[in-house]
């Protein structure tokens, strides 16, 4: 699938742009196109295919928030008030 379109986007832009950029420049151009095509179809690390890849370097990096707080509730905290105030730093004098 991923090397038909890499025929389909490198091969008419190829013959397309050969008479006006020339030949070496033009299959520059479509090998520029046609590779990551190749990769997608090729590339895999630790049994996974690039798109997966991919997919987990943006959750990563745009969609999942960078820092995540430890939090907990504790129980103790609840039972007692006067240990509320303390844990806040509001203690009382007496």
């Amino acid at each position: 699938m991923c090397f038909a379109a890499a025929a389909v986007i490198g091969l008419p832009t190829y013959f397309l742009t050969r008479d006006l950029l020339g030949q070496s420049f033009s299959a520059i151009v479509m090998v520029t196109l046609m590779v990551p095509f190749f990769l997608l179809a090729v590339y895999e690390k630790d049994g996974m295919p690039l798109e997966k890849i991919i997919h987990n370097i943006i959750l990563v990096r745009f969609v999942l928030p960078a820092k995540r707080p430890y939090m907990t509730h504790h129980r103790k905290d609840d039972s007692n008030p006067k240990q509320e105030e303390v844990v806040r730093g509001k203690q009382r004098n007496p």
